[in-house]
Order: C-alpha cells, then structure tokens, then sequence
C-alpha cells in the first residue's frame, strides 16, 4: 500500500486501486480505506479485511474498476499488443457481473441500431422513411425497446448521491432519466396510435408532459441527498481550464434543450422528432458511465453531449417546413427567456402554453382546459407542499445587483441552514468546476434555509475566474454554496476574537481593534467591524485599494461612520493617488494595547507583520 501525489491506493487481491475519488462514497466510513491507504508495510492486511467483511459482488466489480493496474500496463506497451491490451481493460469495464446476462448491453445496441439509422435517413431523404413503410405495431416495439433500455438500468448499483470529482450516475439522476423517457415513448406511442385522432393525442400528451413535471419534482424533493449539491446536467463537472464564457454557453444551452425536449413532445405531430429526444436522454446517461470509469474524459462527454442534442434541431430542421422550424425554434426561445429570465412558474407557464395550443388548434373544449388547469393547480400545489416541508433543494442567486463596473451585491438563498456563522468564516461556492472562498457580509436565517449576502469584486475573466461567473448570474441561477468554515473569527456574545487555537477577549470601552484589509480582504473585516461596533467596542478600520473604481464596500463603510461616528475611524489608502499604505502609517495608527487583524494578499501581511513590534497582538487572516 503507498500514497504518492496525494492519492489514496491501496492493495486489494494483488491490485493497486486508486479509491481517492471513491473513498466519500464508500459505505464503511472514510476512515477504513484511509487506515488502509496508511498501513505502508502491510500490504496483505487490505485484502484480509476485505474477505473479513464479506463484500458484495458489485465491490469486486470496482476493485476492478478502480484498478491502475491494467491501465498503467497498457501506457507502457505499443503497437498492435497495446490495443489489445486497451480493449481488453475497457471491455472489463464495461461487462460487469450486474449485468451477467448482458441485457441492458443488447437493449443498448439494438436501440442505437433502430434509432440512429432512422435519424440519418430522415436528414437524407427529408422524411421517416421507417415510420412510412413500417406498420404501427412494429413501431411501437422499436419504442418500446427504448423504455426497456432506460428500465433495465435499475438493476445497477448506483450511488445516493452525486460524485463531487467526476460525472457519475446517482439515484435521482437515474429516476429523472427513467421519468423523462417514459414521457418520450408515451407521447411517441400517442402519435403512433392516435394519428386519426388529433384531438386525443394533443390531449394525451398535454397529460404525460404536465404529469411527467409532478413526478420530476417529487423525485427531486425526496430523493435529493442533505449533502448533496449536483442534482441536474446542469450542474454536470467541467474540464480544468474551461472559459467561463463556454460554461456559461454549455449550461444555458442544456437548458435550452430541456425546453426544446418537453415543446416537441407536446407540439411537434411528428413520431421520429418526439423520439429523436431519447438520444440525449439515454445517451448522457452512457457518456456518464464512460467518463465514470475513466475511458473518457469530462470533455469529451460534453462534446458528445452536445453533439446528440444538436441532432433534434438538425432533423427538425431537414424534416419540416422553413416555416415551421422558425415558429417552433422562436417558442421554444420564449418559453426559454419566460421561466429562465422573467422566472415565470413553470405550471403556470406550460399550463398556460398547452390550454393556448389546445384553444388554437381544437377550439374551446371546456372538459379539457378544466382538465389541463386541475393537473397544473395539482402540480402547484404538490411543489408547493415539498417546498414548505423538505425546502428547496438547490441553493439559487436571490438577488445580483451590480455597484459598478467590477463590483455586485450578491444574495444567495442555501439549500441548508447555515448555522452557527460567526463574523469572520467563510463559505465556499462554486459552480461545478470551480471552488473558492468568500466572507459573508451576512448570514441571516430563512426558516430551514439560510440567506448569504456577499460583496463580489469582479477579477479578469478566465478559466478559473470565478468571480466573474458570479457577476453575470441571474435571479433563480444555482449555485454550490456550503460552510460556514474557518477559525478565525469574532464571537459577537463573549466579544472574543477567536484565531486558531488563540482566543482574546477584548473589553468595551478598553483600547481599539485595529483591522486591516486590502481589495477583497475588506469582506471579512467588514463583518468584524460591524459586529464589534454593535458590541461596543471601538474599531479602527484601515482600507488599501488600488483606485476608488476597485474599491469594495465604499458605502457600507461610509455608513458606519455615520451610524457609529464616536467609536469608529476609517482610514482609506489608494494607489492611484499616492496614497499608498506605508509602515509609517500602520505606527500612527497602533498603540501598544491595540489588537490587530489583517486580511488581504500576502504583500499587505507582510509588510503589517514587519510593520508591527513583535509584542503587538497581530492575527493574520
């Protein structure tokens, strides 16, 4: 057993398994496989363990999986052997005892063979050249092999939640891929039955979409894991080095795709278009499983990914009239801008589309609008129910006001309540791809969630920025939101200053906290300044900003001059006038019996650190 680049491996029957990005998932506890990974010179006592506690066989299956043996073997040989060897590690990977009779491999591939052909030859031929030659009941088998191939998926073991390091599929990643297939074959199955009968298949279909909404957000209300905070494609990991700008484009473009998806199973009267969805509905499913054994990469995915939902726009566009495809395309736009934009109710929203549809195309059946408007109150109703009893189980933008040109006021509302958040801590937020560290300016409690105000100094835009992917959020956007962390931070009841395993206590009325921020570092400082003037104590605030333009939180900290004026000093530097912050004036600032917190980039702590005599009570942040 050894541990080298900081990864977790560990010797199972004679195979080196790197169980890094497994260890969270694995049901004994984190504990056992770090043990395990520790024991260095006992190399035998993993495997003794391991037929001690009688494992499953799905945990031979990722003692296989998670090998570097076969993999590494196969980088070190070449030509012809080298292939060989590749397919033989990738065939393993892929035919696993859960699947001994290979069924959901032959449902596979006799899926693809039905539904990617068909595709080409209606791009070529500009028609389902099979839905007219074939009759109806050897096309509803075709589609209902699709549904077998979504449904044969329950026999795998899959994870409760989602894999924080790479693509993965968990339980309700599972079901909402089962809920929106069936939705498919169903309104697929409705036009293949129901050609004659216009009227019965619109109103068919009308029901498994709004019907397929209800079972979505059930599942996604009860099945969500606490800790768990990548639920949808949306929130799907990303490669290392993406630009902000094509995340940005990947994630609005899947959305955009779902709207696309539930508009052609309600309004498109075509049977190969409704079922052309499945391919990105299936078809991610298979990219996650390749990606979550290593043979493809998180890039590849996404470009495959693409690549599927682009075909339903390719055929609609090579199948229908020009006409058509604009109507249909600017629908689905406005339908898009309505719910991702205006935040318009999603029942509201479709139900709204559907009893238009229903009016324009059938004229007004009162029975049907009636039907249609009860299943929307009822989906309503149930959200609304789930909300108030589990609460929302993502952590959305609330509010995202810009202040300026680099800087926003940023509201975030946590899946969680953050609790016991102490002046000074940080939360961490990311998106899916990137994490970083940010200092609330306040955490206020919202029933069984929490709301986040955080001040947000917009850097350069890049691959990791992700400041500047928080500027451009929008109301209702989701965001990965969890803490609070840190030990260093003010205790507002016992008027402490907690640093590490150093705590001081300052007294009212009794000397100064001196705090001393630069740029972004004036967030954590803020919070501290505003908690210990309520407590009574008195604040000396030094800022160290490269402009007024770049300077965070002018306001705020001119309204605490106003509020506390008698027991609070502000003192502002800025290198763009020549006011540069100097050791001469950290001097003039300080008395012997000050406290001195700083926090900015590491510049500024040293020169506070150098600035400073070492009997000066210093906490660097």
């Amino acid at each position: 057993m050894s541990s080298a680049d900081r990864r977790l491996l560990v010797s199972i029957h004679g195979k080196t398994c790197d169980v890094t990005e497994y260890v969270h998932l694995h049901p004994g506890g984190r504990h056992i496989l770090t043990q395990m990974c520790d024991q260095e010179n006992n190399t035998g006592q993993a495997t003794a363990n391991f037929e001690k506690f009688g494992h499953s066989a799905y945990a031979q299956t990722l003692v296989d999986e998670l090998s570097l043996s076969d993999a590494s073997s196969t980088t070190q040989k070449s030509g012809h052997g080298a292939s060989v060897k590749w397919w033989r590690w990738v065939r393993r990977k892929l035919f696993t005892s859960e699947d001994n009779r290979h069924l959901h491999k032959i449902l596979g591939v006799l899926s693809c063979l039905h539904l990617f052909p068909r595709c080409v030859l209606a791009c070529v031929y500009g028609f389902d050249v099979v839905g007219n030659n074939w009759s109806r009941m050897t096309r509803s088998c075709l589609v209902v092999l699709q549904l077998m191939l979504s449904m044969s998926s329950l026999q795998f073991h899959v994870p409760s939640t989602s894999h924080v390091h790479k693509p993965m599929i968990h339980a309700l990643f599972r079901v909402h891929s089962l809920v929106f297939a069936t939705r498919t074959v169903v309104c697929t199955l409705c036009l293949i039955w129901c050609s004659t009968h216009s009227f019965l298949s619109t109103l068919l279909r009308a029901m498994s979409v709004l019907l397929t909404m209800i079972a979505a957000d059930k599942a996604t209300y009860h099945m969500t894991d606490t800790n768990d905070h990548f639920q949808t494609i949306r929130s799907l990991l990303y490669w290392p080095g993406i630009p902000s700008w094509r995340l940005s484009l990947h994630k609005g473009f899947y959305s955009f795709a779902q709207f696309g998806a539930t508009y052609t199973c309600f309004c498109i009267r075509s049977e190969l278009m409704v079922l052309s969805t499945l391919l990105g509905i299936q078809g991610v499913a298979f990219l996650m499983t390749l990606a979550r054994k290593s043979i493809i990469q998180p890039h590849t995915l996404h470009v495959v990914y693409v690549l599927l939902l682009l075909t339903s726009a390719v055929l609609h566009i090579c199948t229908q009239p020009i006409v058509s495809s604009t109507r249909d395309f600017s629908l689905i736009f406005l339908l898009y801008v309505a719910r991702v934009r205006w935040h318009v109710d999603k029942f509201l929203l479709w139900g709204s589309f559907v009893c238009g549809s229903i009016l324009v195309a059938h004229g007004c059946h009162l029975p049907t609008l009636g039907l249609v408007l009860l299943l929307c109150g009822v989906g309503q109703w149930s959200h609304q129910k789930d909300l108030d009893v589990v609460g929302d189980p993502t952590s959305r933008v609330l509010s995202n006001v810009h202040t300026g040109d680099t800087h926003c006021r940023l509201q975030v509302r946590t899946r969680n309540r953050l609790e016991n958040f102490k002046p000074g801590q940080f939360v961490t937020i990311g998106n899916g791809r990137v994490t970083r560290k940010y200092s609330p300016l306040s955490v206020s409690p919202l029933n069984k969630q929490s709301i986040v105000e955080l001040a947000i100094r917009r850097a350069p835009s890049g691959p990791d920025s992700l400041s500047d992917y928080l500027y451009h959020r929008s109301i209702g956007e989701i965001l990965v939101v969890d803490g609070p962390f840190g030990r260093q931070y003010y205790d507002a009841p016992t008027t402490t200053i907690h640093s590490k395993d150093l705590i001081i206590r300052c007294e009212p009325g009794i000397g100064a906290v001196v705090l001393v921020s630069g740029g972004s570092g004036l967030a954590p400082m803020y919070s501290m300044a505003e908690a210990m003037l309520a407590s009574g104590l008195r604040v000396i605030l030094v800022t160290s900003d490269t402009s007024e333009e770049t300077a965070l939180l002018r306001v705020e900290c001119a309204g605490l001059s106003t509020r506390y004026h008698e027991m609070f000093l502000w003192y502002r530097h800025l290198s763009s006038t020549g006011k540069r912050l100097q050791k001469t004036d950290l001097v003039e600032y300080t008395s012997p019996n000050h406290i001195v917190c700083a926090c900015g980039p590491p510049g500024l702590l040293t020169l506070v650190r150098k600035s400073l005599p070492s009997t000066q009570t210093v906490l660097l942040w």
